[in-house]
């Protein structure tokens, strides 16, 4: 073995921190998180809880394109017990405000600035005005002065004209000015729509951007370019069910090598007799279903003429192609979950454990035992004497297998587990003599992975805006149309606690969009756990589809009810004009009976002008 890295001795200091069980790594912090406040010093306003709720709803460009759509959306609005109204302001490619940067909507009655008007006449009627903006979706906003070096570049290096780049400061400019204009229309708050990325995209890695995160964090982001099989150092196999459904999977495979400091280059399934055996080569997700016998069979040959292989879950293919069941040395299938359960090293003095405590934790639901021993050797067993990490020569090669989904959810980010999977390509690497071109330059401390930058990116946008509206009006109020669940950072790169947490926001409006009650309330579940124990429970409420549910107006009312039960402060309809009288009475005469104050108020520092 090769002399121990700084950056293993900081990762095994790091290993003592190590949890127990599943369910204590899970467990919410027991002590309120604090909240940091917005940056700027003149942004001494605070944004305070109190009785209330809110009754908010988006409205489209037409219900207030003119005077007389304004009073009718206004009456509208006083008749269904709302209290909010949060106007789209710049769909598609038009101003609905007098801007000196976009053109103002060609609807719009010359002379006439609709956005100040609605002000004026929900104020009147004892209403709030919240504009939200569609932001880095370009497909819609297709505003006159976007850079064409602003949008996004894709792997192939294409431009993506339907997605602008956060990491780009011309970007963040652009619309910090134009949210800039829109809070000097008297508004009471501004919300962000689309300050996201595309679902499950992988972009941008135009030169710009790659500049920056080569500088920020010492590896090119297309590292992971597919350059046809032949490159030595790690691989990690794609195949045919990665291109589907597993393509989650195959994410959060690579976001485990990557926080392991590994970024290996793809290799397709059918690319495998090419592959340099001079190669470690990473595999995951090798179940029965979602592997061919074919590429079982490949996978055999690839170890028998020399390569080394790493996989990352217990291999049930094997009942495929005795082949690959002679290579890997285990019998057996994936038969389910289990956990949470302690790997226990089979020699302590052994150097493939070094630096790692004498057990290492499986959180719940990521151990899929593959089997049993077969001819493998076990390196380490589960308490129950399972192998938990299997050794097999096989021809010229080797096969080390991990018995349970090292890469996935908790386990995936536990810092022991990332010591483990690079102790053993260590390991592999030296017994096969490699060049790990695969691995990123060491540095003091574990790089930030591609997708952690993307989704900060996102987040400097939103903290930049943040704090420049605030420093022009203290007393806004600024929220987004987005959620706290995991799935919202791993999937969009928008972390809408992070932006609660750090004060970059004041509330979040998740858009449980759900047709059936039980669906819309598992949904608020799911949004409100990560808020538990931070104190910031009440700054959460739920989206409700208006749209879908105008033929079923005891459906509204229903899911309005629903939030209300699970504890949410209020909730928001999509859309204003889908809101019909049969849920207005229905609201009337159940959760809405009664008029409600928003459930928050701006206070202002000592000492401040009234208004201000």
């Amino acid at each position: 073995m090769r002399p121990i890295h700084p950056l293993r001795l900081l990762l095994g200091a790091l290993l003592l921190t190590v949890t127990t069980s599943c369910l204590q790594a899970q467990a919410p912090p027991a002590a309120p998180i604090q909240v940091d406040p917005p940056a700027p010093a003149n942004t001494a306003w605070r944004f305070q809880t109190r009785p209330g709720e809110f009754r908010g709803s988006w409205v489209h460009w037409e219900d207030y394109v003119s005077p007389a759509a304004i009073e009718a959306t206004v009456a509208k609005a006083k008749r269904a017990g709302l209290n909010v109204l949060l106007p789209l302001a710049n769909y598609p490619h038009q101003a609905m405000w007098r801007s000196a940067m976009l053109p103002t909507n060609p609807n719009v009655p010359e002379g006439f600035d609709p956005l100040r008007a609605l002000v004026v006449a929900a104020h009147d009627a004892g209403l709030q005005v919240h504009p939200y903006l569609v932001t880095l979706h370009g497909g819609l906003n297709k505003h006159p002065g976007l850079d064409p070096e602003w949008f996004v570049v894709d792997r192939q290096g294409r431009r993506v004209d339907n997605w602008l780049n956060p990491a780009h400061p011309g970007v963040r400019e652009f619309w910090t000015k134009i949210f800039l204009e829109v809070v000097q229309t008297g508004v009471d708050g501004i919300s962000y729509d689309y300050i996201r990325h595309e679902y499950n995209s992988d972009y941008d890695y135009s030169d710009f951007t790659r500049r920056r995160f080569m500088e920020e964090q010492g590896y090119d982001p297309l590292v992971g370019r597919d350059t046809g099989g032949t490159t030595s150092g790690m691989r990690l196999l794609r195949n045919a069910w990665h291109q589907g459904a597993g393509a989650a999977a195959l994410t959060e495979t690579r976001t485990f090598l990557d926080l392991a400091g590994y970024h290996p280059t793809p290799v397709e399934a059918a690319n495998l007799s090419q592959l340099s055996r001079r190669t470690v080569l990473v595999a995951g997700n090798l179940y029965a279903d979602h592997l061919s016998a074919a590429v079982a069979n490949e996978l055999a040959r690839f170890v028998r003429s020399g390569g080394a292989l790493v996989i990352l879950d217990g291999p049930s293919a094997a009942r495929l192609s005795p082949q690959f069941a002679e290579a890997v040395g285990l019998s057996g299938a994936s038969t389910g979950a289990a956990g949470p359960i302690s790997v226990i090293p089979g020699d302590p003095a052994d150097e493939l454990w070094a630096e790692l405590p004498a057990s290492l934790e499986v959180a719940e639901g990521t151990c899929y035992p593959a089997a049993e021993l077969a001819g493998a050797t076990a390196l380490a067993q589960m308490a129950d004497g399972r192998p938990a990490v299997a050794w097999q020569t096989y021809g010229l090669g080797t096969v080390v297998t991990i018995n349970y989904r090292i890469y996935a959810g908790a386990t995936g980010r536990d810092r022991g587990q990332q010591q483990l999977l690079a102790n053993i390509v260590d390991w592999l690497t030296e017994r096969h003599e490699l060049v790990n071109t695969a691995k990123a330059t060491v540095r003091p401390e574990v790089p930030m992975t591609w997708s952690e930058w993307r989704t900060a990116q996102v987040t400097e946008m939103v903290r930049q805006i943040s704090t420049a509206v605030r420093a022009a009006r203290p007393e806004i109020i600024v929220s987004a149309a987005g959620g706290t669940r995991r799935s919202d950072v791993t999937g969009l790169h928008r972390d809408g606690l992070d932006w609660l947490r750090k004060g970059y926001v004041d509330f979040l409006c998740a858009m449980a969009y759900q047709r059936e009650l039980p669906a819309f309330q598992k949904r608020l579940t799911e949004e409100l756990a990560p808020l538990a124990g931070t104190g910031l429970d009440d700054r959460l409420y739920a989206g409700v589809a208006s749209f879908w549910l105008e033929a079923r107006p005891q459906q509204v009312v229903a899911q309005v009810e629903a939030a209300r039960a699970a504890g949410l402060r209020g909730v928001c309809f999509f859309a204003f004009e889908n809101i019909n009288q049969a849920a207005i009475d229905g609201l009337r005469a159940g959760p809405f009976a009664q008029d409600a104050p928003v459930p928050f108020t701006m206070v202002p520092p000592a000492g401040a002008l009234p208004g201000r």
